[in-house]
């Protein structure tokens, strides 16, 4: 007997013409049969005699298990569609609501789905900062390392916001996983959001909430900036933050927002992302404390931890780039991100000129490390197949068993009537 997910598999390979019944039934005979070894299984017979590729079969099983996703989220959520999208599946949950992955039904194309939270939908002061992060992001159009924007809108009281899904994880996870990041990939992060940073500042956006959890890193190793819910637009001159307001996240504050400055600028997020580095390499973050009015005071008075204390391997001039980043007074750091990009891009070249050895591996940012969790996800899953293959065995014997001895106590009965 199949265990139900290669039925499933078998169905739909068919169905897609990559295989006829006749191939399919008869690697179905040979795991029937006598001749079947441990091993066996419909995807190992199937590339086994040529019929699939591995990576065929790999992606058909996707497909059957973002299908049972839908599905299962069908159930719970009574098939909800929002505007275009359908959903698929959950992604998260933030301050201001949830994000899903989800499918245009006009194109096929998967996005991830920000939806506002149905209560902070009644305020208007959260639908303005909702509708804020998806025009800033739609007027910075498309870049390599920001999330790009497809579009927006509200539908039936339902604010939603679509953009490009990114496949990976954040930089969040990664540094809570690995700790600390060896130092030229922490550069090499850092000087692609710095690339994201120049594009903003070319439209006069400032993001204002520069920290781990919004820099994603996609399976291939590409950095992508995302959230910008806090972001200002300079050119926008009625826009004005609310006095005594301190925006951003207080462990990657600036001094500037850390005073409820208005007079913010892309320096104060040059800042944060020193702070990002700082994190990196260290392995935790610079200032922290019990409540966030205690980390504004570090942020705005403490001078800079010793970095070569959590980490003595860090070179002398990423040191010095870090306390440029980090300077209390905004005049003291890297004026633009170009002026950044350009002190990064110095570091790494002179590093490559010392050493010798070829760093392009580092263009590849943690592409290692979450393709070793996918396999480890692929393992999960054969060994769930395996565990239901023997279930549904032994179920076959126990119902075999069971035949037998009600045949038996039949014959019994009868014959001692």
């Amino acid at each position: 007997m199949l265990p139900k997910q290669e039925w499933k598999l078998a169905r739909k390979i068919v169905q897609k013409g990559f295989v006829t019944g006749e191939q399919v039934l008869e690697c179905i005979e040979i795991l029937r049969g006598p001749n079947k070894k441990d091993k066996d299984n419909l995807s190992h017979l199937l590339v086994s005699k040529g019929y699939m590729t591995r990576k065929k079969i790999a992606e058909m099983l996707h497909e059957i298990q973002e299908e049972e996703e839908k599905n299962l989220i069908e159930e719970s959520m009574g098939k909800q569609k929002i505007a275009c999208y359908e959903i698929l599946s959950k992604l998260g949950e933030g301050a201001m609501g949830s994000v899903y992955k989800a499918r245009n039904a006009a194109n096929g194309t998967v996005v991830a789905l920000k939806v506002l939270d149905q209560e902070l939908s009644q305020d208007p002061e959260f639908i303005t900062r909702f509708l804020r992060e998806a025009r800033n992001a739609a007027k910075l159009k498309k870049h390599e390392n920001i999330v790009e924007a497809y579009n927006f809108g509200e539908e039936k009281g339902i604010y939603y916001f679509a953009m490009e899904f990114i496949e990976g994880k954040s930089l969040a996870e990664i540094l809570y996983n690995k700790g600390k990041i060896e130092e030229r990939t922490a550069l090499n992060i850092t000087m692609q959001v710095a690339k994201a940073l120049l594009h903003a500042y070319k439209f006069k956006i400032v993001h204002r909430d520069i920290k781990p959890e919004n820099i994603l890193i996609s399976i291939e190793g590409k950095v992508k900036l995302c959230d910008l819910g806090l972001a200002k637009d300079l050119s926008q001159d009625c826009y004005r933050t609310k006095e005594g307001i301190t925006l951003g996240t207080a462990c990657y504050a600036s001094p500037e927002q850390a005073s409820a400055s208005k007079n913010l600028d892309i320096r104060s997020d040059i800042y944060s992302l020193g702070i990002s580095l700082y994190q990196m390499l260290a392995g935790e973050v610079p200032f922290d404390a019990p409540n966030p009015i205690q980390i504004a005071q570090l942020h705005l008075h403490e001078t800079l931890p010793n970095l070569e204390e959590k980490n003595p391997n860090i070179s002398s001039a990423t040191i010095q780039l870090l306390q440029k980043m980090t300077a209390k007074k905004t005049q003291d750091r890297h004026q633009t991100p170009q002026e950044l990009i350009e002190d990064i891009q110095a570091i790494l070249q002179k590093g490559k000129e010392s050493n010798g050895v070829n760093h392009s591996s580092t263009k590849r940012i943690s592409a290692l490390p979450l393709e070793k969790s996918k396999a480890e996800l692929l393992k999960k899953k054969q060994i769930q197949s395996i565990f239901w293959e023997k279930r549904y065995y032994y179920l076959a014997i126990s119902l075999l068993f069971f035949l037998i001895s009600l045949s038996f106590f039949t014959w019994f009965f009868q014959t001692h009537r």
